[in-house]
């Protein structure tokens, strides 16, 4: 990622969301920064330190950050797929089978159309639980509307074949 401004010569520091960069100084009113894996995802700050200060955070040096987003990837089967989700926590279902995470990430995938249902088991009440996407907003339709990290669902292709389905993994 390139940084304009003046005055970088002798930079000591460049943050991505607090997150310390390398970097070159390429001239006194340029650097080249490599975005650190572990920068949040999302809009985040860039802050540069020379030996004069460190630079004001304001809207004009924000970054959204999507690049360090991992992801997941199922490969589900016709019929039920057993996966152990370890997406991101409390997404909405709906979100997540249309790959509309926040922010979104071009490596995820929309698989909305392939899916006919997505069934979980309640221990506590010794049943299954059921998400039929499409079915959003109908009273009585669906279990639950969110998926949580570390539970097995099993997922319901409508057709025969593989798809395979990317998204963001847990933050």
């Amino acid at each position: 990622m390139t940084i304009a401004g003046s005055g970088l010569t002798g930079a000591t520091l460049v943050t991505f969301g607090g997150v310390a960069a390398t970097f070159t100084v390429n001239s006194d009113a340029q650097i080249t920064a490599s975005v650190p894996s572990a920068t949040p995802i999302g809009t985040v700050d860039v802050r540069v330190s020379t030996p004069s200060g460190t630079s004001a955070n304001t809207a004009a040096d924000n970054f959204n950050n999507t690049s360090s987003a991992t992801t997941v990837t199922y490969t589900l089967f016709f019929r039920f797929t057993l996966i152990v989700w370890t997406g991101q926590n409390n997404i909405g279902a709906l979100a997540a089978l249309k790959g509309l995470e926040n922010p979104d990430n071009p490596n995820t995938n929309n698989v909305l159309a392939f899916i006919g249902a997505i069934w979980r088991f309640d221990a506590a009440t010794q049943t299954f639980k059921a998400y039929f996407p499409g079915s959003d907003g109908v009273p009585g339709a669906n279990d639950f509307t969110t998926l949580q990290s570390g539970v097995g669902y099993f997922i319901a292709l409508l057709n025969p074949g593989t798809v395979t389905w990317t998204t963001l993994g847990a933050q």
